[in-house]
């Protein structure tokens, strides 16, 4: 089947990190989490289902949503160092996620 047959279901956002390589401990609620189709915001998209979460992934980039540039990004080596691993709260209900880091600013990415 041709990629472009195929629905995409990605929910992205944004968050920073110390830039000073000191550790950082980052929450994210899902409502932050954004649909996007092709690099776009779609706001006809639905919201983020936390309970249908498959893959996690993150990204650093040059750019934001809607192609927009990541006024954080800087070219060149990058690490990011993850301690404890990445959690999601479910219980009452999925409210968030949480990310400690030493890096930079990235792109999450369902």
């Amino acid at each position: 089947t041709d990629q472009e047959d195929v629905p995409e279901s990605t929910y992205q956002t944004t968050f920073d990190t110390s830039s000073d390589g000191n550790w950082t401990t980052v929450r994210i609620p899902w409502h932050n989490f954004v649909p996007v189709t092709r690099a776009q915001s779609d706001p006809t998209g639905e919201p983020l289902d936390p309970s249908k979460i498959s893959k996690l992934g993150l990204v650093l980039s040059r750019f934001e949503f809607n192609k927009l540039p990541n006024p954080s990004y800087k070219p060149g080596p990058f690490q990011l160092f993850i301690e404890g691993g990445i959690q999601a709260y479910k219980a009452p209900r999925p409210a968030v996620v949480s990310i400690s880091s030493a890096g930079e600013r990235e792109l999450l990415s369902y």
